[in-house]
């Protein structure tokens, strides 16, 4: 009998390492500018690494890496706490350092990166987002990170840019596997008394597997390895 719940109990640690193959390779990086991540199969898109600028000629594109789906999909705000998707299209940029990355081919401003009232929804088919890098970030430039909270969109993050072509990182609360990228201002804030172009570029992501599913998975190993012990001492 004792061999029989230890052969359960070790089956059910391989199954559960099989289904939590993130946790293993812990943080992953989903780099736009040199894309890290190919797509996932029936994905929208056939990216290349390296790859050059190319349009995506759909409103969205699938990445896979270890295990896990990133979604990216193009939309529109519509108004506060809005996002409708669908505006097409994607647009993969690689136009030197600090203009590489994943846009938009529907920019007023002509350079194939997010701009009002466009935007790009991130979404994971497991884990959550722990950064957010955004490139092309002129003086007077803005971007907003937004977040699903099961109920309706809120702005978490939002950022005026200081320089010139910099690039600016942020680390985003836990528990969020849906985001958008936007751009919260029609025009540029700092420049010609608030107008001049306002578009930005996304450059890379990272996600790290949830943490309740690590926790759950490690009870069950830590159950059955009370049981055993119970058992044990009874005999």
């Amino acid at each position: 009998m004792k061999l029989k719940i230890a052969a359960l109990c070790s089956l059910a640690a391989l199954l559960g390492a099989a289904t939590l193959t993130p946790a293993s390779a812990g943080t992953i990086d989903w780099n736009f500018y040199t894309m890290t991540g190919m797509p996932a199969p029936g994905g929208s898109e056939t990216w290349t690494t390296p790859w050059s600028t190319q349009s995506t000629a759909s409103a969205n594109a699938a990445f896979m890496q270890g295990g896990v789906t990133l979604e990216a999909r193009s939309g529109v705000q519509t108004g506060a706490h809005s996002w409708n998707e669908g505006s097409c299209c994607l647009f993969a940029k690689n136009s030197g350092t600090g203009e590489q990355g994943l846009g938009l081919t529907n920019d007023p401003y002509g350079n194939n990166e997010i701009a009002n009232p466009y935007g790009i929804g991130l979404f994971l088919s497991q884990g959550y987002f722990t950064s957010v890098t955004v490139g092309s970030l002129q003086n007077g430039e803005t971007y907003s990170v937004w977040g699903y909270d099961g109920t309706d969109w809120d702005v978490l993050h939002s950022v005026t840019g200081n320089g010139s072509n910099t690039v600016s990182m942020w680390s985003v609360p836990v528990g969020y596997s849906e985001l958008v990228i936007s751009d919260p201002y029609a025009t540029n804030q700092a420049q010609n008394g608030g107008t001049g172009s306002n578009n930005v570029i996304l450059e890379d992501v990272t996600s790290v597997p949830e943490p309740g599913t690590l926790a759950l998975f490690a009870a069950g190993l830590l159950g059955c390895m009370l049981f055993l012990r119970r058992r044990a001492r009874q005999h």
